[in-house]
């Protein structure tokens, strides 16, 4: 019989539906402490009889149970020592270990709650040892990457500058480095800056080609000019050699099936993060690598993903977990190096224009927000599907009073600055801005799951997505049609007067007070109190600013 550490479990992602897995149990434990999988989520493996809820399954159920436990501990004065320790909390299992990572509590450090007879230290309380053993490997973990960063070659270390590269000003503001102009600015602004740099460039490139011929021919007389100026800029450049990135965003996979597909790589990493696509092509940057001699895969790859961050997450979820059933694979950071003795300039490939622009787009979407340090943009918006079909959102008394209800419930979370309804979107998409990710990723742990008028709603972090509709031709001619109808309809005063007085009568007829109330739709209540205190549209998006 299969112990269950051993066992392999498969579970249902939250937002597509779409099977995952299988992994084993230590992974699909993780995946609960890093919140990717809900406890509401249903899992399956070889001893259940069918699709089960998290919370319902031996051993996950009590793992959850405990993990949501709420505890109490006596914190020691950081300021005084000789002060004696005071009581402090509620704060829950999740919290617990995060202090203890911290190194604001340790295994001495005295706890208590319901189940306890009295108070006990950390180490010595038997529900807490497996939380405690894997915070211990998630730090042994982190201090052997560091060690490993460390003992780099020498020969592999560049020092351009002697600059800082990041620098954060006394209000709070990050700014960076940048080579060209010699001054520090914020990243906002360095992306906008080649992103109106690579317009303009556009710009230019839509001139017929006649005009541009005539700039060429009055230039020719400065010829001798630009090759002098060209001559002292090339003496000022420095010589081509190979050079280790500071930031790595590849992580390296060893042990892939020999059949496998970029597909399939595709969706085993998706999990930890967004993965690039290719500029030109729009394939995500995933590299299978070939036997020379076969001809055939290795069993060697590497994924490029849109963030640094992702990379340590894949270590710490994929590395040993199990691509196929049975099939293992190994995870770690990429490191390139020099080929040969000799550094050979790669030529780069000529990218359009309109290419480069979407990808600086992307990329500012993902980027650093202004003001706030160290906190991407994107994980302080939160997107929610399934809110509404486009038919109900036609009622304006639907819509408001569904604003209403986003903003009561949404307001008990965290501070919000933005909502904005997706109106024409098939999905009933509604966006909603926080102040902080904190409050954004509370709104994702609560929302995500939850079941609104008889829909299932998917809740997460904004990735980029234009959720703008835009219509097709059929839809336009469509909607001019039924313009024409209105107006050829509205060119009778004695049909308009009959409708007004049709229209009146209706409205008598109603009892006095009564009000439109859609009953169907209620946000599931969240419970108030939170600590945690840009999307742009078309006109078939409505936007509520929410004002402090």
């Amino acid at each position: 019989m299969t112990t269950p550490g051993a066992e392999l479990w498969l579970y249902l992602d939250a937002v597509t539906g779409q099977q995952k897995g299988p992994v084993p149990l230590i992974i699909l434990k993780k995946l609960l402490r890093k919140g990717i999988v809900q406890p509401q989520q249903l899992v399956w493996t070889k001893r259940l009889s069918e699709w089960a809820a998290i919370v319902n399954v031996e051993p996950l159920a009590a793992y959850c149970h405990v993990w949501t436990m709420i505890w109490y501990y006596m914190a020691e004065n950081a300021a005084d020592s000789s002060k004696e320790a005071t009581r402090t909390g509620p704060v829950t299992t999740q919290c617990l270990m995060q202090l203890f990572v911290k190194g604001e509590v340790d295994g001495m450090t005295f706890v208590w709650n319901q189940e306890l007879d009295g108070w006990k230290p950390i180490g010595e309380v038997p529900l807490l040892k497996e939380f405690l053993q894997e915070a211990n490997d998630d730090l042994d973990r982190e201090m052997k990457l560091q060690e490993q960063a460390s003992e780099v070659p020498i020969e592999y270390q560049v020092f351009e500058n002697e600059l800082t590269d990041v620098l954060v000003a006394e209000d709070g503001k990050q700014y960076v480095f940048d080579t060209e102009s010699k001054t520090y600015i914020t990243p906002v602004d360095k992306i906008n800056e080649e992103l109106a740099c690579l317009q303009e460039a556009l710009a230019e490139a839509k001139i017929e080609e006649p005009i541009a011929l005539t700039v060429l021919t009055a230039s020719a007389n400065e010829t001798n000019v630009d090759i002098d100026a060209a001559k002292k800029h090339k003496k000022k450049k420095k010589s081509d050699k190979w050079k280790r990135s500071k930031k790595n965003t590849w992580a390296y996979v060893n042990g892939l099936p020999l059949d496998v597909t970029v597909q399939e790589v595709h969706d085993h990493f998706a999990k930890c993060g967004v993965i690039q696509s290719d500029i030109v092509t729009g394939k995500p940057r995933i590299k299978l690598y070939q036997n020379k001699e076969s001809g055939g895969l290795n069993g060697d790859g590497s994924v490029c993903y849109m963030k640094e961050a992702s990379v340590e997450l894949a270590v710490q979820l994929l590395d040993k977990s199990q691509i196929r059933p049975e099939w293992p694979i190994d995870v770690c950071p990429a490191e390139f190096q020099q080929k040969g003795g000799d550094f050979v300039k790669r030529k780069k490939k000529k990218i359009d224009t309109r290419a480069k622009i979407k990808m600086f787009e992307k990329e500012k979407a993902l980027s650093w927000n202004e003001g706030e340090v160290n906190e991407p943009a994107g994980l302080r918006i939160v997107v929610i599907k399934h809110m509404f079909t486009p038919a109900e959102i036609e009622d304006e008394a639907y819509e408001k009073e569904l604003q209403e209800d986003i903003y009561g419930e949404c307001s008990k979370i965290g501070e919000m600055s933005k909502i904005t309804l997706f109106a024409k979107h098939m999905d009933g998409v509604v966006v909603i801005k926080f102040a902080s990710s904190g409050s954004a990723a509370r709104c994702v742990e609560i929302m995500n799951g939850r079941f609104f008028a008889g829909r299932k709603l998917e809740c997460g972090f904004w990735d980029g997505t234009d959720y703008t509709h835009r219509e097709s031709k059929n839809e336009e001619q469509e909607r001019a049609d039924k313009f024409q109808e209105w107006l050829e309809e509205g060119s009778s005063s004695s049909d308009s007067e009959a409708n007004d007085e049709e229209q009146k009568t209706k409205q008598d007829e109603k009892p006095a007070g009564a009000k439109e109330v859609h009953s169907s739709r209620r946000i599931p209540r969240v419970t108030a109190g939170s600590d945690d205190s840009d999307v742009e549209s078309n006109d078939d998006a409505v936007n509520l600013n929410v004002v402090a």
